[in-house]
């Protein structure tokens, strides 16, 4: 729509699926109600033979607009996933480019992603893609040959970031989608070479994408805020030295408390007790996305280094908290353990067991029981090996634990 009407004459509309692509057909009509011959026609452009037989027609410009997402931390990559991704993006416009040479074009223009110019959390693969587009224009230029590559922050009203879970995520951090009108008004003063249009508050954006480590890009592109002073988190150390002050049941519960509402906010839960600490990531609707974010947040509150895999290596809020806390105690956790936190533990894996088999064995007379020893039992020191223990243990175990070592029925 926007090039017809500033005057093209004609469009070839390219996809995979040409006419039987939802909307083709009303587009088409629409175009040529507009005065402009219109062809519609389905190719796969990652197919360097089918970009040849398009490429027969005479153009006077290219605009290659594909994407393909594909979410993953480069240290899950494959080959196959990575191919999958470039194929329709960094594939097909270097096909495009191998195919028309040296032709003279009025343009050549890629649609590129924000991602590639400042990297994007679990978007390996695709700011790959899309810093590879941005080579190549670079590439046409040296050649004497027209190219623009724009690098585009997300777009409101049906872009590829058109979901409110990665709306709200990139409001958070200082990015506001762009109006679509918006957009094209950029577009048309772009100019040639490779350029950026994103709706960008410095202020909120680069402190928190400096807030794991320091990066120079942000000097030249915004040297205000990466100058100033970042917010006082008040958790980094606080946290460690609040918790280290708590008696290690109370400890347990405020870092609990910290996860759990750091994980609902990611995943935009608007209640914390939303989130069941025995419930999988997975399970809460984790993926590579959310599960970086979730680790940079940790590791900006804790001043941790963690690892990207952070909740697929400790896959339950209990698990991470476990984690967290004897990170934040120098491992001094397990040893200042008390009943209090041990009766957690216990209570989360009796939960989780299928009713039925608590009923068969009669835990509930067992505990009792166990209350009745306890009221009368002097005090004892056992917590270390019973934490162990538990640790290890299968819903078999903790039986058998409850038998031999605090109560037989």
């Amino acid at each position: 729509r926007w090039v017809v009407s500033r005057g093209a004459e004609g469009v070839v509309l390219v996809s995979r699926r040409g006419l039987a692509a939802p909307g083709a057909v009303e587009l088409r009509d629409e175009l040529t109600a507009m005065g402009a011959q219109v062809e519609v026609v389905a190719a796969d452009v990652a197919d360097a033979g089918a970009v040849g037989e398009l490429l027969a027609r005479e153009v006077s410009a290219v605009v290659h607009v594909a994407g393909v997402l594909g979410d993953g931390v480069v240290e899950g990559l494959t080959v196959a996933g990575l191919a999958g991704v470039w194929a329709g993006k960094a594939g097909a416009a270097w096909h495009l480019d191998r195919v028309l040479g040296d032709r003279e074009l009025d343009a050549f223009v890629v649609f590129s992603s924000a991602a590639g110019v400042w990297g994007g959390a679990g978007q390996g693969a695709y700011a790959a893609a899309n810093a590879a587009l941005d080579g190549l224009v670079a590439s046409r230029r040296a050649r004497g040959l027209a190219g623009t590559s724009v690098a585009w922050g997300p777009w409101a009203d049906g872009g590829m970031a058109d979901d409110q879970l990665v709306l709200s995520r990139a409001n958070r951090g200082g990015v506001t989608p762009l109006d679509p009108d918006r957009a094209l008004r950029a577009l048309e003063s772009a100019g040639e070479g490779c350029v950026t249009v994103a709706d960008v508050d410095w202020d909120r954006f680069v402190p928190a994408a400096t807030a794991l480590r320091a990066n120079p890009f942000w000097d030249q592109v915004a040297p205000q805020a990466a100058a100033a002073t970042p917010p006082e988190t008040g958790t980094t150390d606080g946290l460690r030295q609040r918790l280290a002050a708590l008696p290690a049941a109370a400890r347990r519960a405020r870092l609990t408390e910290e996860v759990r509402a750091q994980v609902a906010a990611v995943l935009g839960f608007p209640d914390p007790t939303a989130v069941e600490v025995t419930t999988a990531f997975k399970d809460l609707g984790f993926d590579s996305l959310t599960a970086v974010e979730l680790r940079n947040v940790l590791a900006a509150q804790t001043g941790l280094k963690l690892p990207s895999t952070l909740v697929f290596d400790h896959p339950t809020t209990t698990a991470l908290v476990d984690f967290l806390q004897r990170e934040l105690t120098d491992g001094a956790a397990d040893e200042e353990r008390d009943a209090d936190t041990e009766l957690d533990r216990l209570e989360a894996t009796l939960l989780a067991l299928p009713t039925r088999e608590l009923t068969r064995l009669r835990v509930t007379t067992r505990l009792q029981q166990l209350m009745k020893r306890l009221e009368s039992a002097p005090a004892a020191h056992a917590d270390a090996d019973i934490s162990a223990r538990i640790e290890a243990a299968t819903s078999d175990d903790i039986f058998a634990l409850i038998d031999n070592e605090i109560g037989t029925r």
